[in-house]
Protein backbone atom coordinates (compact mmCIF):
# COMPACT_ATOMS: atom_id res chain seq x y z
CA UNK A 1 0.00 0.00 0.00
CA UNK A 2 1.37 3.38 -0.98
CA UNK A 3 0.48 6.37 1.17
CA UNK A 4 0.15 9.86 -0.28
CA UNK A 5 -0.17 12.95 1.89
CA UNK A 6 -0.76 16.61 0.97
CA UNK A 7 -0.32 15.98 -2.75
CA UNK A 8 -2.21 17.46 -5.69
CA UNK A 9 -3.09 15.27 -8.66
CA UNK A 10 -4.26 17.06 -11.81
CA UNK A 11 -5.67 15.58 -15.05
CA UNK A 12 -4.48 12.05 -14.26
CA UNK A 13 -5.94 8.59 -14.00
CA UNK A 14 -5.31 7.44 -10.44
CA UNK A 15 -5.41 3.73 -9.61
CA UNK A 16 -6.86 3.71 -6.10
CA UNK A 17 -6.52 0.01 -5.26
CA UNK A 18 -4.51 -0.61 -2.12
CA UNK A 19 -3.48 3.03 -1.66
CA UNK A 20 -4.09 5.64 1.01
CA UNK A 21 -4.58 9.35 0.42
CA UNK A 22 -4.60 11.95 3.19
CA UNK A 23 -5.32 15.66 2.63
CA UNK A 24 -4.76 15.27 -1.12
CA UNK A 25 -6.44 17.23 -3.91
CA UNK A 26 -7.70 15.58 -7.09
CA UNK A 27 -8.49 18.00 -9.93
CA UNK A 28 -9.89 16.76 -13.24
CA UNK A 29 -8.86 13.20 -12.45
CA UNK A 30 -10.33 9.81 -13.19
CA UNK A 31 -10.30 7.75 -10.01
CA UNK A 32 -10.14 4.07 -10.99
CA UNK A 33 -11.02 1.24 -8.61
CA UNK A 34 -10.64 -2.38 -9.68
CA UNK A 35 -11.52 -4.16 -6.44
CA UNK A 36 -7.93 -5.18 -5.80
CA UNK A 37 -7.37 -3.65 -2.38
CA UNK A 38 -8.74 -1.43 0.33
CA UNK A 39 -8.62 2.31 -0.39
CA UNK A 40 -8.22 4.98 2.27
CA UNK A 41 -9.36 8.54 1.47
CA UNK A 42 -9.04 10.93 4.41
CA UNK A 43 -9.73 14.65 4.16
CA UNK A 44 -9.25 14.80 0.41
CA UNK A 45 -10.71 17.36 -2.00
CA UNK A 46 -12.21 16.46 -5.39
CA UNK A 47 -12.92 18.83 -8.29
CA UNK A 48 -14.30 17.71 -11.67
CA UNK A 49 -13.34 14.08 -11.06
CA UNK A 50 -14.87 10.88 -12.42
CA UNK A 51 -15.04 7.44 -10.87
CA UNK A 52 -14.19 4.47 -13.08
CA UNK A 53 -14.69 0.85 -12.11
CA UNK A 54 -12.65 -1.89 -13.71
CA UNK A 55 -12.08 -5.63 -13.29
CA UNK A 56 -13.87 -7.27 -10.33
CA UNK A 57 -15.39 -3.93 -9.24
CA UNK A 58 -16.99 -3.50 -12.67
CA UNK A 59 -18.16 -7.12 -12.53
CA UNK A 60 -19.93 -6.36 -9.25
CA UNK A 61 -21.81 -3.47 -10.86
CA UNK A 62 -22.80 -5.79 -13.71
CA UNK A 63 -24.05 -8.38 -11.20
CA UNK A 64 -26.12 -5.80 -9.30
CA UNK A 65 -27.51 -4.45 -12.58
CA UNK A 66 -28.62 -7.96 -13.55
CA UNK A 67 -30.28 -8.48 -10.15
CA UNK A 68 -32.06 -5.13 -10.44
CA UNK A 69 -33.24 -5.78 -14.02
CA UNK A 70 -33.98 -9.48 -13.87
CA UNK A 71 -35.39 -10.38 -10.47
CA UNK A 72 -38.53 -8.25 -10.33
CA UNK A 73 -39.58 -6.37 -7.21
CA UNK A 74 -37.28 -8.45 -5.01
CA UNK A 75 -34.24 -7.57 -7.13
CA UNK A 76 -35.09 -3.88 -7.31
CA UNK A 77 -35.68 -3.69 -3.55
CA UNK A 78 -32.51 -5.64 -2.80
CA UNK A 79 -30.36 -3.26 -4.85
CA UNK A 80 -32.19 -0.22 -3.42
CA UNK A 81 -31.44 -1.54 0.09
CA UNK A 82 -27.77 -1.84 -0.75
CA UNK A 83 -27.76 1.78 -1.94
CA UNK A 84 -29.65 2.88 1.22
CA UNK A 85 -27.07 1.11 3.38
CA UNK A 86 -24.23 2.86 1.54
CA UNK A 87 -25.98 6.21 2.08
CA UNK A 88 -26.54 5.51 5.78
CA UNK A 89 -30.29 4.96 5.47
CA UNK A 90 -32.53 2.18 6.67
CA UNK A 91 -33.15 -0.74 4.31
CA UNK A 92 -36.68 -2.01 3.74
CA UNK A 93 -37.71 -5.64 3.78
CA UNK A 94 -37.64 -7.10 0.24
CA UNK A 95 -40.87 -8.69 -0.94
CA UNK A 96 -41.07 -12.47 -0.74
CA UNK A 97 -39.98 -14.22 -3.85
Amino acid sequence: MADFKNQTFTDQTIDLDGNGYSACAFIGCTLRFSGGGVVRLDGCRFERCNLALDGPAANTIGYLTAIHAGLGDWGRTTVANLCATIQGGTPTKPPAG
